[in-house]
């Protein structure tokens, strides 16, 4: 189990949000920034859970009886993804050799962003749950902890583990808004928007190849009976 949560705690941090992340300065300058960004995030950690919890417990009937039948879907499913993420990262590469800045909060989710406590929880969960469903990294992630036919307590124990780390670098944003005095506060959204335009691209190719690379060389070792991801 240790193993498990130690690989899932690794593609959650893996999972890399460039939008929650950008998302986090807008509203931490609005009006009672810290507490709506909590209802935001809340919403994501909600969100994030309960599509885990659905995924991995849907996947786990389907996994537990595929792989006795081929026991090479499971890594076969890794070394897929892995090759899917790594061009994806290439792809964001080329984006930005021809002049792509990187992730942006467009207007129109920037009037989102202006709801109220209750309708941005939900807004948080439905973001997270449609980037979820386009992301890899949780598919990969979801499938490993239904092929262990776990109870349920634990595979609950299990994708709140990769909740949290998923949502680190956002919940690590707001800590640090809160921390510092109100004079320093514009300081801090200023700093994460500004690395966004600096680095925030560069960011999201190396963290999609690293990742892609990865979830190959786990599924290859897999196949050959080595150690892997799941």
């Amino acid at each position: 189990m240790l193993s498990l949560l130690a690989s899932i705690g690794f593609l959650g941090l893996a999972a890399v949000d460039p939008v929650g992340i950008a998302v986090m300065p807008v509203l931490l300058t609005q009006p009672n920034g810290i507490r709506r960004s909590v209802w935001f995030l809340l919403g994501s950690a909600v969100g994030i859970t309960a599509l885990g919890i659905a995924f991995a417990v849907g996947a786990g009937h389907v996994m537990l009886r595929l792989t006795k039948d081929y026991p090479w879907l499971e890594p076969g499913i890794e070394i897929a993804s892995g090759v899917v993420f790594a061009g994806f990262g290439l792809y964001l590469w080329w984006q930005q050799r021809h002049g792509d800045s990187g992730p942006e909060v467009s207007d129109s989710l920037r009037r989102r962003l202006n709801l109220g406590g209750g309708k941005l929880f939900g807004f948080g969960a439905g973001l997270v749950i449609v980037q979820s469903l386009l992301d890899v990294v949780f598919i990969v992630a979801m499938v490993n902890v239904g092929a262990k036919n776990l109870p349920v307590i634990e595979v609950l124990i299990a994708v709140l583990v990769y909740a949290v780390a998923a949502l680190l670098l956002q919940m690590a944003i707001v800590a640090a808004y809160s921390m510092v005095g109100r004079d320093r506060r514009a300081v801090v959204a200023d700093s994460v928007s500004g690395w966004l335009d600096r680095y925030g691209a560069r960011a999201a190719v190396i963290a999609s190849i690293g990742v892609g690379l990865v979830l190959i060389a786990s599924g290859v070792s897999a196949l050959n009976g080595g150690p892997s991801l799941g």
